[in-house]
């Protein structure tokens, strides 16, 4: 008998069974045994990512009809498509694409065999459902089940939760008497978000030095209680901070008020009455039942959109109020900048948008990615295309050409590059051989150690420092490290460019890192885990010129 097991746990687990056993992992959990015959492929998943990319994105765009359908329309001009977490394609939040890519890795690797059994371990029932989806017809079994679902009243939970704190936040900021300047002539206006982007010596982390001595920031600190979410205690710490720093600014928070929050909150409910009509709906893709993961991301957008809606009368006054004629932003791609993209592109035409590429995208990063109708540039059709910036800095030219494969136009390489003016002060002049820098992604970390254990237990004469992302909770791999008693390990507290200095070599998977070691002359080895997409452009880096310094693992 030849049996499929489909297994999703971070443990890994003994299979007695003496049947032909192919295993996939989803993620770094293994299933072991005698007859367990493995067939993920990390390589091929990639291929998949990339061959997939231009169809998943039309397929996403074409979705937007059904909210035009359903009159999911915002100020009668902007579909709210555009500024839902559906059309942003984020995998590092939804793992809708990956595990559909997983599904066609899976679909191709048992191509020649007879299944009779397919046996799900601990795997979400929208995978279950969608991988049941093309393979009707083979009896299956399941246990540890994860649910895929955000009921209404969870969302109307979180809802009022957020603005609850949203209303308690706003007196706080009343308490402390902000105020704003008014009637000023702002030539650059930089978006950003405090304290998140913000180093301890208030330094911008994003745009460096391009912030002249008379521009502007534009704050929030409350934002969408996604992207950052204070706890009320931090919030009055920092917002008593930002009354003393020096820097220039313009605080967004401080012209909401409290009968906005009410309104809003009451329009949330309405609103996600109105696009329970799309959850009604199935969604396939290529033959795949991929509506749990749809219908997961449609909620999720319908948390958010709200409370980006809530910023609308305080956007609008801070450029009806002063005279702005450049307006950065970093980012554009996601549904908090689409949405200033729209206001202004509504209200202030004559305002300069200016994207500002945040991080190091790939050809395999679907945030950037657009169908090839939905830009729209030269429009104000907003409900059939997408609001784009007028400009796009970028990094170098072959984020340039990423860019513009994605669908962008009026792209500018930057002379300099504010978030990576760091690596101009790292001096390799003390390079210890045998020690290797491993820098973890935000969300990769458990995976990549997975990986990066068999090579640690066999290189014992090499030294190997773990860097964690700042904004990653790191405690349960940390207990695990200090229970497998490693002799050559060590977690690296100072900040990244201290490392940079003398290390041999760097391993990371997706981590800018990665591509900042590169830049500096570092050898890189690049992991290409099993259980998700590489969104490293060291990846076509190394597709493009295989004797560049990065080796693939």
């Amino acid at each position: 008998m030849n049996k499929l097991f489909i297994y999703n746990s971070l443990n890994n687990k003994q299979l007695d069974d003496n049947d032909n056993n192919y295993v996939y992992s989803l993620i770094q959990g293994q299933l072991l045994g005698d007859k367990v015959i493995r067939i993920n492929d990390a390589n091929r998943l990639n291929e998949i990512a990339l061959e997939q990319r231009d169809t998943y994105s039309k397929y996403i765009f074409s979705l937007n009809k059904l909210f035009i359908e359903n009159s999911l329309i915002y100020d009668k001009r902007l579909s709210f498509y555009f500024i839902s977490d559906l059309s942003g394609k984020r995998t590092a939040l939804y793992n809708t694409y990956v595990n559909i890519c997983h599904i066609l890795l899976i679909k191709e690797k048992i191509n020649n065999v007879k299944i009779d059994k397919i046996i799900y371990d601990g795997c979400e029932i929208a995978f279950i459902e969608a991988l049941s989806s093309i393979f009707k017809s083979i009896p299956k079994k399941q246990s540890n089940v994860r649910e895929t679902n955000l009921s209404n009243g969870m969302i109307i939970l979180k809802q009022a939760k957020f603005f609850i704190t949203t209303m308690i936040k706003i007196i706080i900021i009343k308490i402390f008497r902000f105020k704003n300047p008014q009637k000023i002539r702002i030539n650059k206006l930089f978006l950003t978000r405090y304290p998140l982007h913000f180093d301890k010596n208030l330094n911008e982390e994003k745009y460096g030095n391009m912030v002249g001595k008379n521009d502007y920031y534009l704050i929030s600190i409350i934002t969408d209680g996604m992207h950052q979410n204070l706890s009320i205690k931090k919030f009055i710490i920092y917002i008593n901070r930002l009354r003393k720093i020096k820097i220039k600014y313009l605080l967004l928070d401080n012209l909401l008020t409290i009968n906005q929050v009410i309104r809003t909150f009451a329009s949330s409910i309405l609103l996600n009455r109105k696009s329970k009509l799309l959850i009604r709906k199935l969604y396939y893709y290529n033959d795949i039942n991929i509506s749990l993961f749809i219908k997961y991301e449609i909620n999720m957008s319908f948390v958010r959109i709200p409370r980006l809606l809530l910023y609308k009368p305080s956007i609008l006054k801070i450029f009806n109020t002063n005279n702005v004629d450049n307006f950065f932003y970093y980012l554009h791609e996601f549904s908090y900048g689409k949405y200033f993209t729209y206001l202004l592109s509504n209200y202030f035409p004559k305002v300069v948008k200016i994207g500002f590429q945040h991080g190091a995208p790939s050809r395999r990063t679907l945030l950037c990615y657009l169908s090839e109708k939905e830009p729209g540039y030269n429009t104000k059709d907003f409900i059939n295309h997408l609001p784009m910036p007028d400009k796009l800095y970028v990094e170098s030219k072959f984020f340039r050409s990423v860019y513009r494969e994605a669908g962008y136009k009026n792209i500018t390489i930057m002379d300099y590059v504010p978030r990576l003016s760091y690596l101009d002060k790292i001096k390799r002049n003390k390079i210890k051989i045998n020690t290797i820098l491993v820098a973890f992604g935000m969300h990769d970390f458990h995976s990549m150690f997975e990986q990066m254990t068999d090579h640690i237990n066999k290189n014992p004469d090499k030294e190997y420092i773990l860097k964690f992302h700042p904004k990653t909770d790191y405690e349960s791999l940390k207990k695990k490290i200090e229970s497998n008693d490693f002799i050559n390990v060590k977690i690296g507290l100072n900040h990244i460019s201290h490392y940079l200095s003398y290390v041999s070599e760097v391993f990371v998977s997706y981590s800018s890192v990665g591509y900042e070691s590169y830049l500096i002359g570092i050898p890189v080895t690049l992991l290409c885990l099993y259980d998700r997409i590489n969104e490293s452009p060291l990846l076509d880096i190394h597709n493009q010129d295989p004797l560049a310094s990065i080796k693939l693992n």
